[in-house]
């Protein structure tokens, strides 16, 4: 008899907050893994929960060689994945067959499975009912993807076409082996932090979008630097002549901030990171911001900006406009079936480009 929490305004991070869950998501075959290894767990609270199709558990208990931690564990346990939608880049020459044996390869495993592409111009309809949804192409799409999921509290899993594939879970030659694991129930849910972006000039809303790499004011079509004034929490920071500050997530940073010279942050931090573009007479440094904080930044000197969201354009800025960046209420969720030090055993390799993609 556990509580149950549905209905239109029912989310995973309801269910979690509500069993008082602050640790990382796990599935079952994680929980079960570790209570026949080692040392169990002491359930605490549990809780039912019904979003759209996907239905599960949250339990939230403690570690009892490690009592004294501050934070309750917290597990998902997931039932089956039994609707899936893949979401395709076209222009990629073997996206669409390879969508195409996908889903024929799913269609006697799963109750229901939709193909469609980023560039259909009628908008992604195989999303809302999907339990998983698996993406083809590189990290561009699966950064489309992961915003349109978010909301919907969808688990991501991609398949790399790409070059680089920060965010992807398997290569080509490795989706049949990947998917078989996750339709099994053997992945571990990895949450990452998307940060939030609402452009202003006065009290006009001239853009919102949120991203999960990052958000760059950078300067327009003139090869002139912009002047960049910039509030943490409030309180002034510098103003930055460059010729862009990029905003970056823990994701991002391994983005277009790792090529402006910043640091690699862990993906499972929710830190804001700052990096200035070719900075000139001004702070040059990158810089790691608390977990919590709003960054606001003015346009200042009578010189036109551009703002981008994960690596599109989203408005002209004037002299004046303001955008204001903070964390999103929403996170992306990747399905993985790699062990949990994936990020660090394949950083380096990752890091060089493959030129035949």
């Amino acid at each position: 008899f556990l509580p149950t929490y549905g209905g239109p305004t029912a989310s995973f991070a309801t269910a979690r907050a509500a069993t008082g869950c602050t640790g990382q998501a796990a599935t079952l075959r994680q929980w079960t893994s570790s209570s026949k290894t080692s040392i169990g767990l002491d359930l605490l609270r549990a809780a039912q929960l019904r979003v759209g199709g996907r239905r599960g558990i949250i339990l939230a208990g403690q570690v009892p060689a490690q009592s004294s931690r501050k934070h309750l564990s917290c597990y998902e346990v997931l039932l089956d994945i039994t609707k899936v939608a893949i979401l395709y880049n076209a222009r990629i020459p073997t996206a669409p067959a390879l969508a195409a044996r996908m889903e024929n390869w799913m269609a006697g495993r799963v109750d229901q499975v939709r193909r469609c592409a980023i560039e259909d111009t009628s908008g992604p309809s195989c999303l809302p009912e999907a339990d998983l949804l698996v993406t083809l192409g590189g990290d561009g799409s699966i950064l489309y993807a992961a915003r349109l999921a978010a909301p919907r509290e969808l688990l991501v899993l991609g398949i790399n076409l790409g070059r680089v594939g920060f965010l992807t879970e398997a290569e080509t030659g490795e989706w049949t082996d990947v998917l078989s694991s996750a339709l099994a129930g053997d992945y571990w849910v990895e949450e990452r932090m998307m940060i939030r972006q609402v452009s202003r000039r006065g009290e006009q809303v001239i853009a919102e979008a949120e991203a999960l790499n990052d958000v760059v004011v950078g300067r327009a079509a003139h090869a002139r630097s912009v002047h960049l004034c910039v509030e943490v929490d409030g309180g002034e920071l510098t103003t930055y002549v460059a010729d862009g500050l990029i905003v970056a997530t823990p994701t991002g940073s391994t983005a277009y901030a790792l090529a402006a010279g910043g640091p690699i942050l862990p993906p499972q931090l929710r830190n804001i990171l700052l990096v200035p573009v070719a900075p000139h007479l001004s702070m040059e440094r990158p810089i790691v911001l608390a977990e919590g904080v709003k960054v606001r930044i003015a346009v200042v000197g009578h010189r036109p900006a551009v703002l981008t969201v994960d690596g599109h354009a989203h408005a002209a800025l004037e002299n004046g406009d303001t955008v204001a960046v903070e964390a999103s209420r929403h996170v992306a969720r990747f399905a993985r079936v790699r062990e949990p030090t994936y990020f660090y055993k394949t950083l380096v390799s990752r890091l060089v480009p493959r030129n035949d993609k």
